[in-house]
């Protein structure tokens, strides 16, 4: 929370630390108050009702020029309309499984492995924006990100390619090349499926929901050698996560 007498010069609250005397008064006349994000949401973490808003802060004056004249204090008429809203983005596998696995073998014509996620918002309106992306081991070769797998003892490690598929609204698929590079990509642009939601508040909202499609290709000819050229056998694993988030803006 800060003070101003022009809206462009301004003064934290603290106490009587900071203020405005007569003459810089006189300049001016409003008075302006900043109040941050964060400053709301504490005030809804507390519990503070509407009704409370209207005693949400006073004005004091001193007289200097007098020191035993005390101090003049008004309140101001301000009156808050707190509207708690609830915005969510979940990803879940679609075997609805908290820790899918995958196994295959490397090599020409083997199948990828493929992981398969829903992808869940709900809010006011829907997402301005969602991004996803995958993080795990990695390591970039030729300007590429590769997924590491690595041996039980963790003395091979050998490079996996990775890719993120989604259907979009056109009808078409978007592959993003991911790897495992803990980039956000941008999925804004995927086919929902919406459905009515209702908030907190009893305002109507609404719920959309998506697939993606996270593919490790085995027949890849990199993935037949180790980071170090080497060739290699037995047998190699990774885990990662797969995580989403979503923005929301200029909600009412």
């Amino acid at each position: 929370m800060q003070f101003s007498l022009n809206g462009n010069s301004w003064k934290p609250v603290s106490g009587i630390a900071y203020y405005y005397n007569f003459n810089e008064m006189k300049s001016s006349d409003s008075i302006y108050i900043f109040f941050s994000n964060n400053f709301f949401k504490q005030m809804v973490a507390l519990g503070i009702s509407d009704i409370n808003t209207k005693d949400l802060f006073n004005f004091r004056f001193q007289n200097t020029t007098s020191p035993e004249s005390g101090w003049y204090e008004f309140s101001t008429s301000n009156s808050l309309v707190i509207k708690p809203r609830d915005f969510s983005i979940s990803i879940i596998s679609d075997e609805y499984t908290s820790a899918p696995s995958r196994e295959g073998y490397v090599g020409q014509g083997k199948p990828s492995l493929d992981f398969g996620y829903i992808v869940t918002t709900s809010g006011r309106t829907a997402a301005d924006e969602v991004l996803i992306k995958v993080n795990g081991p990695a390591q970039t070769i030729d300007g590429r990100s590769y997924c590491i797998f690595s041996s039980a003892d963790n003395t091979t490690k050998v490079p996996f390619p990775a890719t993120l598929t989604f259907t979009t609204q056109s009808g078409g698929n978007k592959t993003y090349d991911a790897g495992c590079d803990d980039s956000w990509r941008d999925m804004t642009d995927a086919l929902w499926m919406s459905t009515p939601w209702n908030d907190a508040s009893g305002d109507p909202g609404v719920m959309n929901k998506t697939t993606v499609k996270f593919s490790i290709p085995m027949n890849d000819g990199i993935s037949l050698k180790t980071i170090d050229d080497d060739g290699w056998f037995g047998e190699v694993s990774a885990s990662g996560e797969i995580r989403v988030q979503a923005t929301w803006r200029n909600v009412n």
